[in-house]
């Protein structure tokens, strides 16, 4: 199964999502569609393996507790913000693409409230919105113009982390709520 994933999400970067569910063949979303891989059957422990893999002995302990958790996995040097929750038939997961390019904030046509907020110099910013509407793309497109263009610390607290930035004229430190280092 691990094969298959790795090969697809190399291969075809228009898939967003995949779907696993243990007892189900592999299912991914390309252009808003879902696609059944009848031939890949995803099984409960390629479920507990992926967790094994990616995630820490106390996400673990809270997948078995609350029967969900949002982590990051990377497969094949690929990132993946993880959903895995629990279902009549057994675990599941959905696992979505985050793409490593740093976005620039030149490459949307954003409102000025957004190019106002990278003058800010202290304070907490939300921001809020369904999923894949672009929250962590615009987050992440705004640290790196403060990251670009001065001095500062920068301190993200995400979950789970879904850009990594280097360090650039500032100073940017990444942290996952919930996941100890």
């Amino acid at each position: 199964m691990f094969e298959k994933l790795e090969q697809l999400a190399k291969d075809n970067k228009k898939i967003s999502d995949f779907h696993l569910r243990a007892g189900s063949p592999m299912a991914y979303r390309q252009t808003g569609e879902i696609i059944k891989v009848e031939d890949t059957p995803v099984t409960a422990q390629d479920l507990k393996d992926l967790i094994s893999m990616n995630c820490n002995e106390t996400e673990s302990e809270r997948f078995d507790t609350t029967h969900e958790l949002d982590s990051a996995v990377m497969l094949s040097g690929l990132r993946f913000r993880a959903n895995f929750y629990k279902t009549i038939n057994g675990p599941a997961a959905v696992l979505r693409r985050v793409e490593s390019k740093i976005p620039d904030m030149d490459q949307f046509n954003l409102p000025q409230t957004l190019y106002d907020i990278v003058d800010f110099h202290k304070g907490l910013v939300l921001v809020t919105g369904p999923t894949g509407s672009g929250k962590s793309t615009t987050l992440a497109a705004i640290v790196n113009e403060i990251n670009k263009t001065r001095t500062s610390n920068i301190i993200t607290v995400e979950d789970p982390v879904k850009f990594i930035h280097k360090d650039n004229r500032s100073l940017v430190s990444h942290r996952e709520d919930g996941k100890q280092p």
